[in-house]
């Protein structure tokens, strides 16, 4: 189990994440400089805990890059936008592997990268998918049964 302390570290992103949101809106493509002192303090403190192996804290770290949490102007290129869904598919997998449903939907849905790519594969050619949306019950069988699939033998 993780420790209590470990993880209020995640949920003080995710409270500030989610203030940023309300502050700036979905579609913002700008992360202002207040936002962005936060959002690094708050990777430093999670990182760590993501590479200790906690898949809150990985699945939080896909965040930085699903969102460019990271670049004050936003994605400036198909370059940026490519390198940051990369990078968050690399945190997105190490969560999914522990059993993260929601990496594992975002996984699903990212559009570069090999590792989607199969796992969309698997989810659409597997006969025991009831392809309910979420939160729904069945999506949560879904995501588990996908990463069952997926990642039994890693």
């Amino acid at each position: 189990m993780n420790n209590p302390k470990e993880l209020l570290e995640v949920e003080k992103f995710q409270k500030d994440l989610s203030l940023f949101f309300e502050e700036q809106g979905l579609d913002n493509n700008h992360v202002p400089k207040k936002w962005l002192i936060k959002f690094k303090k708050h990777y430093n403190a999670i990182l760590p805990l993501a590479n200790s192996g906690i898949s809150l804290a990985q699945y939080s770290i896909a965040m930085y890059y699903m969102f460019a949490l990271f670049r004050e102007n936003g994605l400036q290129s198909k370059q940026d936008f490519i390198e940051d869904t990369l990078a968050m598919n690399q945190w997105l997998i190490k969560a999914a592997k522990q059993g993260h449903i929601g990496a594992m939907d975002n996984l699903l849905s990212s559009q570069h990268g090999e590792e989607p790519e199969k796992l969309r594969n698997i989810y659409q050619n597997s006969k025991n998918m009831t392809h309910a949306a979420p939160p729904l019950q069945g999506w949560k069988d879904d995501m588990n049964l996908l990463i069952k699939l997926a990642y039994k033998n890693s």
